[in-house]
């Protein structure tokens, strides 16, 4: 039985993470092993690792000590993911590591399996988002990884021309979708009345996703 860890760090990635991790769990040829990690266990980002332990009991936490919200603080905070990942790799050795997208967690994780010759699956690879350090990351966690899990053609176009070999390529679609399909949405009038939301107006939604290193500028930003 092949041993299949994922590695989860936040609610946001989590979500779309579920559907693999089901898979997984039902497959006999396989055993998961979920890892919560990174924001998931820090008190003010709401301790969000028991909605993941409701769903998965056998699940185990590394953590990722997070110091404050400078720029230094993040530098360290991925050195810490490295070094508890090193140890706890070490010591319980999946076959392959599965991560998504572009936070430090994932890179931290991509590090550590990189120096333990540990196979590792990246889910999300090939997108892009303006030259920001989400970028950066995302990029670099492809380049360590073995196999990519693309959500399009153009991704997977953009994973080959960074030099991976076509067989390590896979377009699979988001599992985000696979989620999607599980929610149960409310009906307009229900949700306007949830949220005291005048029926009569046009309503928008308005979300704003900082820049990890132009923190503070968030803001003039939502301004502009």
């Amino acid at each position: 039985m092949r041993k299949i860890a994922v590695v989860t760090g936040t609610r946001g990635e989590y979500g779309p993470l579920k559907p693999v991790m089901k898979a997984i769990e039902k497959d006999k040829e396989l055993e998961l092993i979920l890892i919560i990690t990174g924001m998931h266990l820090l008190l003010e980002y709401g301790n969000t690792y028991k909605l993941v332990e409701r769903d998965f009991p056998k699940s185990v936490k590394v953590q990722m000590p997070l110091e404050g919200d400078s720029l230094e603080d993040m530098a360290k905070y991925l050195s810490y993911g490295i070094k508890n990942f090193a140890k706890y790799f070490s010591e319980k050795t999946p076959d392959t590591v599965i991560v998504a997208g572009d936070r430090s967690e994932s890179l931290a994780v991509a590090l550590a399996c990189l120096y333990l010759n540990i196979p590792v699956a990246h889910i999300n690879g090939g997108d892009v988002s303006g030259g920001t350090i989400d970028e950066s990351i995302r990029h670099a966690v492809t380049k360590i990884s073995h196999i990519h899990f693309a959500h399009t053609k153009s991704n997977a176009e953009r994973i080959r021309k960074m030099g991976e070999e076509e067989w390590r390529i896979h377009v699979t679609g988001a599992p985000a979708i696979e989620a999607i399909k599980e929610v149960k949405l409310k009906k307009r009038d229900e949700l306007f009345k949830t949220y005291n939301l005048n029926t009569d107006k046009t309503t928008f939604l308005v979300v704003q996703h900082p820049i990890t290193t132009l923190k503070d500028r968030g803001y003039s930003q939502m301004k502009e």
